[in-house]
C-alpha cells in the first residue's frame, strides 16, 4: 500500500499527462503546459497485489458550504475519471450554510441533508465499480470516534484492508 500526500505517487498518472492539445488556430500546445492541468487529490491511496490494483483518492474540504460542497462533487468524479481510480472520496464538515446558491445546488441540497444522518453516503456510479463518497467529519473530539468508523466502512466496501 502507497499513501501519498499532495503528490502523485509514480505508479499514478493523469490522463493529462498523455493528452494532446492544439490551439483552435494555431498548432499544438506544449506538453508541459497541458500536463499543468492535471488534478492533484490530496490524499492518494495505492493498493498494489496480485492481479490487483486499486486506487482512492481524498480530497478534504473545511467549508460548511453547501456551494462549495456541490463544487467538491464535480472535483471528485473528475479525479475518478483523470486518474482511472476505484472510489474519490470527499471529506467535510457537515453542510450547513447556504449563502447565495443557484439552481443547480437548491436542488442538491435535500440530498446534502438527507445524508447527515448516516454521517455521509457511498454512491456506486457505475457497474464497472466506480464509487464517489461523501463522509461527514466534524472537527471536535467528540467527532472523531465516528469519522474513523466511517472511513473503516468505506474502506471494506471498496476492498482495502482495514486494522481493527
Amino acid at each position: 500500500m502507497i499513501i501519498s500526500y499532495n503528490t502523485l505517487p509514480e505508479d499514478v498518472e493523469s490522463r493529462l499527462a498523455r493528452a494532446y492539445a492544439r490551439g483552435i488556430m494555431n498548432g499544438p500546445v506544449e506538453r508541459e503546459l497541458i500536463r499543468k492541468l492535471g488534478g492533484l487529490p490530496d490524499t492518494i491511496i495505492l493498493l498494489k497485489g496480485e492481479n490487483k490494483r486499486r486506487i482512492l483518492l481524498v480530497d478534504y474540504k473545511y467549508s460548511r458550504s453547501y456551494n462549495y460542497l456541490v463544487q467538491a462533487r464535480f472535483k471528485a468524479v473528475a479525479y475518478l475519471y483523470e486518474f482511472n481510480a476505484d472510489c474519490a472520496v470527499i471529506v467535510t464538515p457537515t453542510p450547513g450554510e447556504t449563502g447565495d446558491v443557484d439552481e443547480e445546488v437548491k436542488e442538491q441540497t435535500s440530498f446534502y441533508d438527507a445524508i447527515k444522518t448516516s454521517g455521509g453516503a457511498e454512491i456506486r456510479i457505475d457497474n464497472n465499480g466506480k464509487v464517489l463518497a461523501i463522509v461527514y467529519v466534524d472537527p471536535k473530539p467528540e467527532s472523531l470516534k465516528g469519522a474513523i468508523s466511517a472511513l473503516k466502512v468505506l474502506f471494506r466496501f471498496v476492498n482495502l484492508p482495514v486494522n481493527q
